[in-house]
């Protein structure tokens, strides 16, 4: 009795790694123009700290949808962009007015979204490339397997590890 019971927690624990999520190969474009992504968060930037998973979806040049995700799946931050239409919702803030979120957060969605399509001076440096705003420098690590986007500045640093993403117009 004891061995099938062991048994059965040596079954259930390996087939619960195998259900964990895992990272796939990215062949990044040079510019994108559409993107859907799975991807873990790491922010400190101004006065808000978090770390875990978002997905996002972008279609260059105005439209972001962003979905940042509490430790059970739930949304705790929302951001949709889509031409002159605009939403946030986070914690106790939500807002319409693309304006009060670029002041809150210190950055122009449509510079960020160019960000994202990596549209902007693009320098090489080792192990990747960057484009250097006035206020931050986006650092674009797309080799090996780290396949990332980090803002950094004076307010601080967010970074995008990607886990899955792709390339193609819905």
């Amino acid at each position: 009795m004891k061995k099938a019971a062991l048994a059965l927690c040596a079954f259930l624990f390996l087939s619960s790694c195998a259900s964990l999520p895992r990272k796939t190969e990215i062949t990044w474009p040079d510019k994108i123009e559409s993107l859907a992504a799975l991807c873990d968060l790491d922010m400190s930037w101004r006065d808000m700290k978090y770390s875990g998973s978002m997905s996002v979806k972008m279609r260059y040049p105005d439209k972001l949808q962003l979905e940042v995700y509490g430790p059970f799946g739930q949304t705790v931050v929302y951001l949709m962009k889509d031409g002159e239409r605009f939403s946030f919702i986070g914690g106790d803030e939500s807002f319409s007015d693309q304006e009060k979120f670029e002041k809150r957060f210190g950055i122009r969605l449509d510079q960020f979204i160019d960000d994202m399509a990596i549209r902007g001076p693009l320098t090489s440096m080792p192990g990747g490339a960057c484009i250097k705003r006035n206020d931050y420098v986006v650092l674009y690590e797309f080799q090996g397997n780290k396949d990332k986007m980090c803002w950094k500045g004076k307010d601080g640093i967010i970074c995008m590890r990607f886990l899955e993403a792709t390339f193609n117009k819905e």
